[in-house]
């Protein structure tokens, strides 16, 4: 798999690995980028197909089709509460292991609830050649954050790979759903120019603390 974007010019470690390990068991927001299963509202209503990755922006989708070669750039933890404001924390500030930030605590716990509107996992940076846009990916359910630390997501950063999707049909189970398959891949994609690269992972990694941001969020987060 080739390096597309050189570690040095994507700042080094752009996010703490033991931040992202702890996650993986708005104002001038960027597109946001996701797989869009059979029960999310936009497939019910036909606006992108099932199992289709889409890029909504100003509620308005683009739909990206069922595999999709993207850059990523950087990752970062996030956890987001949903409700009639949306709490967002970037900082679960580990220690030896444990997630201290409190809000980040909580909202990782409420996961853990049915319908409770809390979503945690790591948030990437992705640039997608064929929609010429950088985007952010929130892996926010137990699905996405298998599939992300099977592939050791850190170690691809400034790395092409292919996105598709799966159908997660499980044993003795009523329910079945899509999530993503992460496959890194060797093509030279096109880039953007380096320092617009750099400067949108500048403005990724230093995100603000506990901030209120009007955001998409997924309705496969609990899976």
């Amino acid at each position: 798999m080739n390096q597309l974007v050189p570690q040095k010019a994507l700042g080094g470690e752009l996010a703490k690995k033991e931040d992202l390990s702890a996650v993986l068991t708005g104002g001038e927001f960027l597109p946001y980028f996701r797989l869009y299963g059979s029960s999310t509202d936009a497939v019910k209503e036909g606006a992108i197909g099932v199992a289709h990755y889409g890029m909504e922006k100003d509620s308005n989708i683009t739909d990206a089709g069922k595999e999709v070669d993207v850059v990523i750039l950087a990752g970062r933890p996030k956890a987001v509460q949903t409700g009639d404001n949306v709490i967002v924390e970037y900082h679960p500030d580990v220690v030896d292991g444990k997630i201290t930030n409190k809000t980040f605590q909580h909202i990782v716990a409420q996961s853990n609830i049915k319908d409770s509107g809390a979503m945690f996992g790591p948030e990437l940076l992705l640039w997608i050649p064929s929609l010429f846009s950088f985007v952010t990916w929130h892996l926010n359910n137990k699905t996405a954050r298998r599939e992300a630390k099977s592939v050791n997501i850190s170690s691809i950063y400034g790395k092409a790979v292919t996105l598709k999707a799966k159908l997660i049909d499980p044993p003795n189970s009523k329910y079945k759903w899509h999530g993503p398959v992460i496959v890194p891949q060797s093509a030279k994609l096109e880039l953007p120019p380096l320092n617009e690269i750099q400067e949108q992972v500048e403005k990724f990694r230093n995100p603000p603390r506990n901030q209120v941001e009007i955001a998409t969020t997924s309705d496969d987060r609990a899976r």
